[in-house]
C-alpha cells in the first residue's frame, strides 16, 4: 500500500506542477482528481492528503467562481474513483466513513490500547462489543476462530475485534506524539540525508542573492507544501519511514529547485560538482543501508535457530509431516513468535496463549509446566489440532513436545 499510495504521490505532484505552469484546463484537474482518489484506494490517509491538496489549490486560485468550479472538476474526478467505495464501506460499518484507520490508530498509538485482545482497558477507553474470548486468566488464554478467518485473525480485521473503542484527544497525548515524531524526524535527516543538507548550504552560502532563492522557492510552493503537510498529519499519531519516503523527496526537490539556477557567485560547474558530490554520498548511503545484514525475521529473536536457512518455510513443511493440512485449526504460544509459517501452511489460528520472555531461570520454567498443565485442555477445546511455540523452558520440555527439525521452534499435538 505505501508503495502504490508514493505512486500516486508523485503522479498527483506532476499534475500539479503542469496546472500551476499554465492556466488551469478541466481535464487536468479532473485528471489530478483521479489520481486523488487512486492514493485514497491504495492507502486510507491519502483522503486527508487529497482534502488539503484541494484546499491548496482552491487558495492558490483565489476564493472566487472559477476557483470553485476547478476544484468542484477535481472533486468529481475524486468522486469517481473513491465515491463507490466509500458509499460501500458507509454502508458495511453502518455509519459514514472513508476509513477507521485514524481513529483506531489514535486509540493505539496515542492512547495506548493494546493491539490484540483489549478488553476495555484502561478504564476511559470504551466497551468491547465483540472482543477475542478469553478462556484462560493465569496463564492468558484466548480464542477467537470466528467470524473472522485469515491466518491470525486478530490483526486480519483489527478494528473488528476492537470495535467499541474511542478514541481520547488529550492534548498530553498527541503531545508525546509530536515529542516522538520529531526525534525520529531528526534521525531519519541527519543519519540518512545529511549530504543533501549540505549540498543545499553550499549552494546557499554561494549565492549572492539570498532574496532570489526566496522568490524562486514561492514559484514551487504547491510541491514543497505537498511534501511537508503529511510529515504533519503523522507526526499526531504515528511515524514510520514507509509512510514518508515520496514526501522528503518532494522536500528536497523543491528545495534544490530554489538553488540550482545559475547566478552571482554559483555557475553551471559549480552546480554540476555539487549535484555529483551529493548524489555520489547518497548512493553510497543507499547502498550501505541496502547492503545484508544479520537476519530479522523476527522469528530469530524469538527462538534460538540451528542453522536452517529458511526456518518458517522448514516449519510449515515440517507441520505437514505431522498431518496439519491447508485450512487446519491451529494455536500458538503467542507475544513472540511470528506467525509466518503458518501463512506458508495455510492453517487458521484460532486460539492463543500468550506466554513471557522466554529466558527464564529454573523457577520460572516450573510456573510454565503449571501454566501448560492448566491450559492444555482449553486449547484443545478450541478446535487446534497443534499447537507452536518458541523454545519456552518449563513448556517444551513437556512429554509431547517436539521441534520442528531444527528451526528452534516447537509443536504439540493433540
Amino acid at each position: 500500500p505505501d508503495l502504490l499510495m508514493h505512486v500516486f504521490v508523485y503522479l498527483a505532484a506532476a499534475q500539479l506542477v503542469r496546472i500551476r505552469r499554465a492556466a488551469p484546463q478541466a481535464g487536468r484537474l479532473f485528471a489530478l482528481g483521479i489520481l486523488m482518489g487512486l492514493g485514497y484506494l491504495a492507502k486510507a490517509p491519502f483522503f486527508i492528503y487529497a482534502l488539503f491538496c484541494f484546499a491548496m489549490l482552491w487558495a492558490w486560485l483565489g476564493f472566487r467562481f472559477r476557483a470553485v468550479k476547478s476544484v468542484a472538476v477535481i472533486i468529481a474526478g475524486f468522486a469517481l474513483v473513491a465515491g463507490p467505495y466509500i458509499a460501500f464501506l458507509s454502508h458495511w460499518r453502518g455509519h459514514l466513513t472513508y476509513g477507521d484507520s485514524g481513529p483506531y490508530n489514535i486509540v493505539w498509538m496515542v492512547n495506548g490500547v493494546s493491539y490484540y485482545h483489549w478488553h476495555g482497558d484502561p478504564p476511559g477507553s470504551g466497551t468491547p462489543i465483540h472482543p477475542t474470548r478469553q478462556i484462560s486468566a493465569d496463564p492468558p488464554a484466548y480464542e477467537f476462530a470466528g467470524p473472522i478467518a485469515g491466518t491470525y485473525p486478530p490483526w486480519f480485521d483489527p478494528i473488528y475485534w476492537n470495535e467499541g473503542a474511542k478514541p481520547r484527544y488529550q492534548i498530553r497525548g498527541f503531545a508525546q506524539a509530536i515529542v516522538r515524531a520529531l526525534r525520529y524526524y531528526e534521525y531519519l535527516v541527519h543519519r540518512r540525508q545529511l549530504p543533501l543538507i549540505f549540498g543545499l548550504a553550499i549552494l546557499f552560502l554561494l549565492t549572492q542573492d539570498k532574496l532570489a532563492i526566496a522568490r524562486r522557492l514561492v514559484r514551487f510552493w504547491p510541491l514543497l507544501a505537498l511534501g511537508i503537510f503529511p510529515f504533519a498529519m503523522y507526526a499526531l499519531v504515528h511515524v514510520d519511514p514507509r509512510f514518508l519516503s515520496s514526501f522528503f523527496v518532494l522536500i528536497w526537490l523543491s528545495l534544490f529547485a530554489a538553488l540550482i539556477e545559475p547566478g552571482p557567485g554559483v555557475d553551471r560547474r559549480t552546480i554540476r560538482a555539487v549535484a555529483l558530490v551529493v548524489g555520489s554520498l547518497m548512493s553510497i548511503e543507499c547502498l550501505v543501508v541496502s547492503l545484508p545484514s544479520e537476519q530479522l525475521h523476527g522469528l530469530q529473536t524469538a527462538v534460538k535457530t540451528t542453522g536452517v536457512a529458511h526456518p518458517h518455510w522448514e516449519a510449515a513443511r515440517q507441520l505437514e509431516l505431522m498431518g496439519i493440512r491447508a485450512g487446519d485449526p491451529v494455536a500458538i504460544v503467542g507475544k513472540d513468535l511470528p506467525y509466518l509459517w503458518a501463512h506458508l501452511a495455510r492453517v487458521h489460528i484460532v486460539s492463543e496463549v500468550l506466554m513471557d520472555d522466554p529466558r527464564i531461570g529454573r523457577e520460572g520454567a516450573a510456573q510454565r509446566t503449571h501454566q501448560w498443565l492448566s491450559v492444555k485442555d482449553k486449547i484443545s477445546a478450541t478446535g487446534a489440532k497443534v499447537i507452536v511455540s518458541p523454545g519456552i523452558h518449563g513448556l517444551v520440555d513437556q512429554p509431547g513436545w517436539r521441534e520442528l527439525a531444527g528451526t528452534g521452534i516447537f509443536a504439540y499435538r493433540f
